[in-house]
């Protein structure tokens, strides 16, 4: 019984070995994004304000490439690269992940008062 098991698992498992690592590991990545931001959109969606920000402070956080060197960097998020250059006391990193991030998360606001104004603008026309 326990070698018909083994066989069973070992074929599955043995499917993984046609994909690419690289390409499992971001696939397994993006869902994670996903399902987090979901779950967090969803669990503050009666406080809008306070889930609109949060959660585009949120996204900032997971999906922000790093600008750290190595073979783990690609996939990393900024947050990561903060968190080490905090540990390490490397200044240029800090430096440079916060500001990645801050960057994403001011362009998302900015995307978020056009798309506003846009709305506001459109319900002025459609009621005239």
């Amino acid at each position: 019984m326990l070698n018909t098991q083994d066989g069973v698992l070992h074929q599955l498992l043995s499917l993984l070995d046609a994909f690419p690592e690289g390409m499992i590991a971001i696939t397994v990545y993006c869902v994670g994004v996903f399902l987090v931001l979901l779950s967090w959109y969803l669990i503050t969606k009666p406080y809008s304000a306070f889930c609109t920000i949060t959660t585009l402070i949120l996204f900032a956080c997971l999906v922000t490439p790093t600008v750290s060197e190595g073979s783990n960097a690609l996939l990393s998020p900024a947050i990561c690269g903060l968190l080490f250059g905090i540990l390490t006391q490397d200044h240029n990193l800090i430096f440079l992940n916060a500001a990645a991030i801050l960057y994403v998360i001011g362009l998302g606001l900015l995307a978020g008062y056009f798309w506003l104004k846009f709305l506001e603008q459109k319900h002025n026309t459609s009621s005239k």
